[in-house]
This record gives C-alpha cells, sequence and structure tokens, in this order.
C-alpha cells in the first residue's frame, strides 16, 4: 500500500466516523455494517496495513462514497460532514502530538476491549464499547482542543446509547486523523489534491 492510499482510506474512515455521528443526532439511526466498522477499527491493535484496520477496506463501503462525493461536487448536506471532519482532524492533530495521552488511550481501549470478553450478547458488547469508548472520549480527546458541539434533534440527543455512539464515532474519527496524518497526511492536501485523492479510491 503506497502513502496515499494509507491516507484516502483513512479519510474515508474519518468521513463515515464524521457521517454516522451526524445521522444519529438528527435521525437516531445510522447503518449498523458501517457503525460496526469503524468501532471495531479502534481495537485493531497489531494491524499490519491500514487495510487490515478496516476489515481489508470492506467495512469503508459508506466512507468511500462519501468521500467521493466531498471530493467531488457535495452538497448543502454534505457542509455539516466537512466541517465536523476537519474538527475532528484538528483533534487528531493535538492528540498526535501528546505520547502521555496516547498510552492513556491505549491503556483505556485494551480494558474495554478486556471487559466485554465474557459478554455473548453482541448487543450488550457494543453498548459496552460505545460506553468505554465515550468515555475514553471525554476524559483524554476532549480535554485537546475546543469542544465539538454536534447539532439535532434532543429526542435523540438526549437519549444515552445515542451519545455514546456519537462520542465513539469521535473517537473512531480522532483514530482515522492520526493514520492520515501517520501515512504522511497534511490538510493543504485536501484541498491542492483532490483529484489525485478522489483517484485512490479507485483502488482502495
Amino acid at each position: 500500500m503506497t502513502l496515499i492510499q494509507g491516507r484516502t482510506l483513512a479519510l474515508a474512515g474519518l468521513v463515515q466516523s464524521s457521517g454516522l455521528a451526524l445521522q444519529i443526532a438528527q435521525k437516531g439511526l445510522s447503518s449498523q455494517d458501517a457503525l460496526v466498522a469503524v468501532r471495531e477499527s479502534l481495537f485493531q491493535f497489531d494491524a499490519n496495513s491500514p487495510f487490515d484496520i478496516y476489515q481489508q477496506g470492506d467495512g469503508l463501503r459508506l466512507g468511500k462514497q462519501t468521500l467521493a462525493r466531498l471530493l467531488g461536487e457535495p452538497g448543502r448536506e454534505d457542509q455539516a460532514i466537512i466541517a465536523l471532519a476537519y474538527q475532528v482532524l484538528s483533534l487528531a492533530k493535538r492528540f498526535n502530538r501528546s505520547a502521555s495521552t496516547q498510552r492513556q488511550v491505549g491503556a483505556d481501549l485494551h480494558s474495554g476491549l478486556e471487559a466485554v470478553q465474557l459478554l455473548d450478547d453482541p448487543a450488550a458488547r457494543a453498548a459496552t464499547l460505545d460506553q468505554r469508548c465515550a468515555l475514553i472520549y471525554q476524559s483524554q480527546i476532549r480535554p485537546l482542543g475546543r469542544q465539538i458541539i454536534i447539532r439535532g434533534d434532543p429526542g435523540h440527543l438526549n437519549r444515552t446509547e445515542n451519545a455514546d455512539r456519537i462520542r465513539m464515532l469521535l473517537l473512531a474519527g480522532v483514530r482515522a486523523g492520526v493514520l492520515f496524518y501517520q501515512m504522511k497526511g497534511a490538510r493543504w492536501q485536501l484541498i491542492f489534491h483532490k483529484q489525485k485523492y478522489k483517484h485512490q479510491l479507485n483502488f482502495i
């Protein structure tokens, strides 16, 4: 995998996480397969390549479709995804500079995974992981920068399980953002190299 392919995959993960967070806030629901893919990306501790983080890239079908649209002719509804993705990318950059925070988040994620090892019910496992990830986001990531405010339907936002999922998705977005920077990514590339990134979607 080339660096630009790794960056493109990371961007797909970032926009998938961002788009799902907005869907939950506004509609109270999201694509379960897409949600599972980004949740599980947080627990791929020994991945050999970016492809392995996202189920060989298959888990990012929604993110790839969204990224292609954002790099081409985004619609009015896409502006919220773009704005949120940039905010998450800024948090990822700050996180990438803090070795102590990285160590703590890594330890907390390992602990969260251990906490669900004996849970046979997939729904209970998912809910527990979302709750653990939400706590990680609140305690370790949110203090790194300006608080991200996601607007939506109060009826959906006030449900604890939805709030947990949204924070888990923000954490997954940060994880994708870190991968973007690890693959030598930079924000200016998103302005001047749009067509190069769009072309790479054919190969990931």
